[in-house]
């Protein structure tokens, strides 16, 4: 789209087609688009942490509004940005308060009891890491860093959420931008404070081999883990571990086709922890003596040779 725009003005002899955004979107509009002379025909504007986008008007001498863009990039999504309209009060605010889901009423306003849990279901999926919660902090001060005096006490305010998925949020939006501080906040709390069990069974130790392998992984990224072996290890152990992380990767290979004894018997012993916590709690983190409900996972496995891949 973007080169058929650039190329149609170029045949009217318009002025290079300006784009607002951030130096990561920059380079990766330049790696989609391999043609220099495209390229030029692009006037990149740079969006930093606050910057100002001037909408045009016919009447010069009319005031003329703007629109107020932050930087929200983050490892997920590098070219983020929130752009706020300060005439009808709506944030355009990208990935963040998305959700995968569609109002049973279009045009409805969603409600905080219907939609809650997409809403944080997405937030968990998507965002992992501090830059995330710098970015929300930056909505944060969006109006205030639109007025002179740099306080917003009389300035235009955020009234409406418009995410990139689900639906726009008006009555819920101040109250869902806080909790995104607050899951926040307590997603990375858990992070420095938690760990990852890695659970797994070796048959002729390539599975070990793995399991080494990630934990190192993990490790590096400054996250602690717990090894356990499911061929030395009780169901009352297995279950004691999975309560208390914050993690979890499964390891298993094949012997004739199927998972070993241990790892289908850990596996069930799991399943039932969360059944448990999805009963008792639900919260995706210890809290005081709850048991867990739901932790991240994922599953790795030296296999293959006998064709179960």
């Amino acid at each position: 789209v973007v080169s058929t725009l650039i190329q149609e003005r170029s045949k009217l002899g318009a002025a290079p087609l300006k784009v607002y955004c951030s130096t990561s979107a920059q380079k990766i509009i330049k790696n989609i688009i391999d043609d220099k002379e495209i390229i030029s025909g692009i006037d990149f504007v740079e969006i930093t942490d606050d910057s100002y986008v001037p909408i045009p008007l016919k009447d010069t001498l009319a005031h003329r509004p703007h629109l107020d863009v932050v930087e929200t990039a983050n490892p997920r999504f590098p070219d983020s940005m929130g752009v706020f309209d300060e005439r009808t009060g709506m944030l355009f605010s990208g990935k963040f308060f998305s959700a995968h889901v569609a109002l049973k009423e279009p045009g409805a306003d969603p409600t905080w009891k219907d939609y809650v849990e997409d809403w944080h279901h997405f937030l968990d999926c998507s965002f992992f890491t501090s830059s995330a919660q710098v970015a929300v902090r930056r909505i944060f001060q969006i109006a205030a860093d639109n007025c002179d005096s740099e306080i917003g006490l009389k300035s235009a305010d955020v009234t409406s959420l418009a995410p990139r998925h689900g639906p726009m949020v008006r009555t819920e939006a101040w109250k869902l931008m806080c909790k995104y501080e607050a899951w926040l906040h307590r997603k990375l709390s858990a992070e420095n404070e938690g760990h990852v069990l890695i659970l797994f069974a070796s048959a002729y130790g390539n599975t070990t081999t793995l399991a080494k392998s990630i934990q190192r992984g993990i490790e590096a990224t400054g996250v602690k883990t717990v090894m356990m072996n499911a061929e030395f290890c009780s169901a009352d152990d297995i279950k004691k571990a999975y309560t208390e992380c914050d993690g979890l990767a499964l390891g298993s290979p094949t012997l004739g086709g199927q998972m070993p004894t241990q790892m289908k018997e850990a596996l069930g012993v799991i399943l039932n922890a969360a059944q448990q916590g999805n009963k008792e709690s639900t919260s995706v983190r210890k809290s005081g003596s709850s048991v867990i409900s739901r932790v991240p996972c994922g599953v790795f496995g030296s296999y293959g040779w006998s064709g179960e891949a």
